[in-house]
């Protein structure tokens, strides 16, 4: 039999990792399993354990995964907003995100709201990705707060806390305080967060409480943006 190449490996790899990341956030974590995960990326189980050691592991991968692609997509989304747009790209986000699509497609959608459950029930290996992809999140919001625009043409996880720290003390002399700017980022991702949780959880029942929360809580991002500083 022909060994395989280390090619075909990272290929194989990549097709859990990628059936896992959709998978885990349209059912929950804990609920798909191994058989029907690696029938879903088109392997057989006996070739799960050639690249995690463990579920929790893949659980990470998938986690970070998500993260990774969501910003990446919101990156390029920022990128193409045209300068001369009178909205804020901080409302540009609120809008994307708390959008009819976003609250129809979780599978394919930000990660934050539906593996939080997951997060908080495994174990400081998926909690560190998950935290990991919250504070990306928290960074570029914080540098659409003074800038308008996020540094898309840079990879996610390119910016360190450091070259944020300089992106926003360079940002003007009327930006608020690095400290005021975390707490509003922090404020605005509860929001978004928070408003996506609860519109999907009773979007069926009560499709109009739900348009109501996605409106409420861009309705309140739009009221931190107009917050004078200080």
């Amino acid at each position: 039999m022909p060994r395989i190449t280390q090619q075909a490996k990272e290929d194989n790899r990549r097709r859990i990792i990628d059936a896992a990341s959709v998978m885990f956030r349209e059912h929950g974590a804990d609920q798909v399993g191994i058989d029907q995960l690696m029938q879903t990326a088109g392997l057989t189980r006996g070739g799960f354990y050639n690249h995690f050691d463990s579920k929790e592991a893949l659980v990470a991968e998938a986690c970070r995964h998500a993260f990774d692609h969501q910003l990446r997509g919101l990156n390029e989304f920022l990128q193409n907003i045209d300068a001369a747009d009178p909205v804020h790209a901080l409302e540009h986000l609120a809008r994307r995100y708390l959008s009819d699509y976003h609250r129809k497609n979780p599978a394919v959608g930000c990660p934050a709201p539906t593996l939080a459950v997951d997060a908080a029930r495994h174990t400081a290996l998926t909690q560190r990705q998950y935290a990991d992809g919250v504070e990306e999140y928290l960074r570029t919001i914080m540098a659409l707060q003074t800038s308008g625009l996020a540094r898309a043409n840079e990879p996610p996880s390119s910016a360190g806390p450091s070259d944020t720290r300089d992106d926003l003390e360079n940002g003007g002399g009327c930006s608020p305080a690095p400290e005021e700017l975390r707490a509003r980022a922090v404020e605005t991702f509860i929001l978004l967060v928070g408003g996506m949780v609860i519109a999907r959880a009773v979007d069926e029942a009560a499709p109009e409480l739900s348009d109501e929360f996605l409106k409420g809580a861009r309705d309140m991002i739009a009221g931190i943006i107009a917050r004078p500083a200080g």
